[in-house]
C-alpha cells in the first residue's frame, strides 16, 4: 500500500501543525505541477493565543519552504492571521514528477501549435 502514490492535487492548504511543521513533505508531494500549496496562522497572536514555539516553528518553516528544490514562494501576507503561498515549479517533458506535457498542452513550452485557416486562394 505504501506504493501508491496519491493523485496529484491542484492545491493543498495545510489548517494544521501535521501538514505545516510535523509532515510537511507528505503534504507537499500531492501538489501538482502548477499546483499551490497554502499554509494559514503564520502570524503572532495578541496575547499568546498560539502554542509555545510557534514563532520558532513558523521560521523554520518559511526558511525550509523558501530553500525547497522546485518550490516558490507567491507571498507571505501579513494580514489576519498570517498565510504563506507556494506554487509548485511546472517541469519540462521528462523532467521531474508528474506526467510529461503534451504538444498544445497548457503545460508544453512555447506557443500552441498554429491553426490553419481558410485558404486564400
Amino acid at each position: 500500500m505504501s506504493d501508491l502514490r496519491p493523485p496529484a492535487l491542484d492545491a493543498v492548504e495545510a489548517d494544521t501543525w501535521p501538514g505545516k511543521f510535523h509532515h510537511r513533505d507528505g503534504a507537499l508531494s500531492p501538489v501538482a505541477p502548477g499546483g499551490f500549496y497554502a499554509v494559514d496562522d503564520l502570524a503572532s497572536q495578541p496575547g499568546g493565543a498560539v502554542a509555545e514555539g510557534h514563532e520558532r516553528a513558523v521560521r523554520g518553516l518559511v526558511g525550509d519552504l523558501e530553500s525547497h528544490p522546485g518550490w516558490e514562494r507567491l507571498s507571505l501576507l501579513d494580514w489576519s492571521c498570517g498565510a504563506l503561498v507556494m506554487v509548485r515549479r511546472r517541469t519540462r517533458a521528462g523532467a521531474g514528477p508528474g506526467p510529461a506535457p503534451t504538444e498544445g498542452s497548457a503545460t508544453a513550452p512555447g506557443p500552441p501549435p498554429r491553426r490553419a485557416g481558410p485558404s486564400r486562394g
